[in-house]
């Protein structure tokens, strides 16, 4: 079947039409922000930056039909987010110091045939005062991060529905064609909806139709700000996969208690005050794709207005599945354009194996900690924009890259986009390195989706690969390489454990990563030392196949360092709960039986069959033993030193990267591969 050119996937790429305005796919650009968005406006305002005028036009020229922007708050008293955002709507210079630089950014999404939306929100108790005081919610409470709440009046309701309808005319004047009312994931509008948050007596509380009131008004308001040919759509989640919020049934009668004023809906889920719900907020890789698309299904049964899925859609052939069964009329997707941003084209040609896939772990929207860039684990070019203009060198250079890794691969396709001679080199005989073990465990399908995209792009691209081969340094230095690149990896520590040794050589103790593929070979009664993500994500594998596991770690919390906010409570959660690849929530999943977390203990003997564990912080003189058939080790990695000097003994300047550097992530091993490429070609 052909429709409109587009073989492969001919619903993806149907136009639609939306209150009039066509829209020439399906594909929509969820709401979310660049790493570079906004630059400091008048007084303390923020403002769109070029950099966020180029970001979303490299969204609409990638192929997305309706291109949103990340949430921007409609109140001037309070900052919005983490971020601190604050976007002030109504400064008297706005029309000479922001609409130009919105006019450039609609007019280069419109250059690339795409749809323009501003997303429009209010935090609520979220929000941060600018000058102090109490924050706006239905009910008056102190907050958990300890701000006084307090109740929304009439007043002030219509105060903040103007200021809505304000923003909303200011947007349309700056080109935008869509505005987005945001109705989740906790915010203002969304704390009105949640009788978990909602406990009003009045006519905003109780009933769904009160507490659809004040979210209804802010709809008419911005209606009648825009007009009849605006579309508008709203965010909303249509479950809050909480058991004291409201139900997918009470969703849907909140939807078409507003239909009459919304042209389109996007149905999310959860609260970001609720971190198991937030996981499904933002989908973490334990989830199967498009775990939210049901809810879509859902609302489309009954309503009479056009409905987007999303979340975790990460693949065209889902999305093309989605809209084929009718289970939405358009897919939304943030992360996608943020792992590739030409996600859409990619798929338009039908070359899905070329679109650089999501790995789902939650890094660009964890903006927070030491870095507010959001960055990409698998996309260095999204904080590295101005150095993906691949200029070729004036002269090629001949690289040898050392280990087919995720560092290495990166390293070898960064270095022959900008036309140098790469040889890769790996010893064993395929290409993956440490991504290889995603072949067994099926809550790591995307990270071995995003090794199939490496390799593939390898054997795609000049790159010269080498399998079966040890690169000795002699053998470098004839060959005639200017340059080398170590991406060897690391090699697992060993911890001091009286006996762990002996026990190493007879294969009764193994490495994390060395037992994937071999789960049949284990015993049932298994104990892993070293509860970090690798010993706590292989717990949970081997107690989805029916292992018996015991993770010992010497520290009492286990994950406490991760910045990876969603994917620590999943990550937690399943050590608790049965693992479950078809969850759609994490409400009605039993608990588990078969993993026994001991924190705070580490091992001092191993003989025979038993380890001897003690209390970490030596504080009492107990000791206590666990039987074991298999066990674990799973304390960390270090870099191969002898690698690398071996290496430098060609004369050959050698830049280590990933594992060879330091035991550390994708992401780390990613940006080290990218970070070395740059530096080559810098050094013409």
């Amino acid at each position: 079947m052909e429709k409109n050119g587009h073989t492969k996937y001919p619903h993806l790429f149907l136009p639609f039409r939306l209150r009039g305005l066509s829209v020439k796919n399906r594909i929509v650009s969820a709401p979310h922000g660049s790493p570079f968005m906004f630059t400091r406006g008048a007084g303390d305002t923020q403002d769109f930056s070029d950099d966020a005028v180029y970001y979303y036009g490299a969204i609409a020229r990638g192929g997305a039909g309706i291109v949103n922007t990340g949430h921007l708050g409609v109140d001037p008293r309070y900052v919005i987010g983490r971020n601190r955002l604050h976007f002030d709507f109504f400064s008297k210079d706005i029309r000479q110091h922001q609409i130009p630089v919105m006019r450039r950014m609609t007019e280069l999404i419109h250059t690339y045939g795409a749809i323009a939306s501003m997303e429009l929100n209010h935090a609520g108790e979220y929000s941060i005062p600018l000058n102090g005081g109490s924050v706006p919610g239905p009910c008056e409470k102190t907050s958990a991060s300890g701000k006084k709440v307090h109740a929304m009046t009439e007043d002030e309701m219509n105060q903040v529905a103007d200021w809505f309808a304000e923003a909303a005319r200011v947007g349309i004047d700056g080109g935008f064609d869509m505005i987005n009312i945001h109705m989740g994931h906790g915010w203002l509008l969304n704390q009105f909806l949640s009788p978990m948050e909602n406990h009003r007596q009045d006519a905003y509380g109780g009933s769904v139709e009160n507490r659809v009131r004040f979210p209804r008004l802010v709809l008419e308001k911005v209606r009648n700000a825009v007009g009849n040919t605006v579309p508008i759509k709203i965010r909303f989640s249509l479950n809050e996969l909480n058991d004291t919020g409201y139900s997918i049934e009470e969703g849907i009668q909140s939807v078409l208690l507003m239909e009459d004023l919304v042209d389109l809906v996007q149905c999310t889920a959860g609260k970001i005050s609720a971190p198991l719900s937030d996981c499904f907020t933002f989908p973490v890789q334990y989830l199967g794709q498009a775990v939210n698309s049901y809810l879509a299904g859902e609302l489309k049964k009954q309503a009479h207005i056009p409905v987007e899925a999303v979340g975790a859609i990460n693949d065209p052939e889902v999305a093309e599945q989605l809209l084929l069964e009718g289970t939405a009329d358009f897919v939304g997707m943030a992360r996608n354009f943020i792992a590739d941003p030409n996600w859409g084209i990619k798929a338009a040609q039908g070359k899905p194996e070329d679109i650089r896939p999501c790995i789902r772990c939650v890094r660009c929207l964890n903006a927070n900690g030491a870095t507010t860039l959001g960055e990409c684990t698998v996309n260095p070019h999204r904080v590295l924009y101005h150095e993906s203009v691949h200029e070729l060198p004036a002269k090629p250079k001949r690289v040898a890259v050392i280990g087919g890794g995720p560092a290495g691969m990166e390293a070898a396709l960064e270095l022959a986009r900008r036309g140098h001679s790469v040889t890769l080199f790996e010893q064993s005989d395929r290409l993956g390195g440490t991504l290889n073990f995603s072949d067994y465990v099926f809550f790591k399908d995307r990270i071995k989706k995003y090794r199939d995209y490496l390799v593939t792009q390898i054997i795609k691209s000049s790159v010269t690969v080498q399998l079966n081969m040890q690169a000795k340094p002699q053998i470098l230095a004839n060959e005639g390489y200017q340059d080398i690149i170590n991406a060897t990896g690391a090699k697992p520590v060993i911890p001091s454990i009286f006996g762990i040794r002996a026990l190493l050589n007879d294969g009764t103790a193994l490495f994390a990563r060395d037992i994937f593929g071999q789960e049949q070979h284990l015993g049932q009664s298994i104990v892993i030392i070293g509860a970090g993500a690798v010993g706590c994500e292989t717990a949970i594998h081997l107690a989805s196949l029916g292992k018996d596991v015991t993770l010992l770690e010497k520290e009492t919390e286990l994950l406490k360092d991760s910045l990876l906010v969603e994917e620590r409570e999943a990550t937690l959660f399943y050590l608790t709960h049965r693992f479950s690849p078809d969850a759609k929530d994490f409400l009605h999943l039993p608990p588990a039986d078969n993993i026994h977390l001991r924190l705070g203990y580490t091992a001092i003997e191993i003989s025979g069959q038993t380890v001897t564990i003690t209390p970490a912080d030596n504080k009492a003189d107990v000791k206590e033993t666990v039987f074991f058939d298999t066990l674990i080790l799973s304390v960390g990695s270090q870099p191969d030193a002898t690698c690398q000097q071996s290496l430098e003994k060609s004369g050959i300047p050698v830049i280590p990267i990933g594992d060879a550097i330091h035991s550390g992530s994708i992401y780390e091993a990613v940006k080290s591969g990218f970070r070395a490429a740059i530096q080559i070609h810098g050094s013409l």
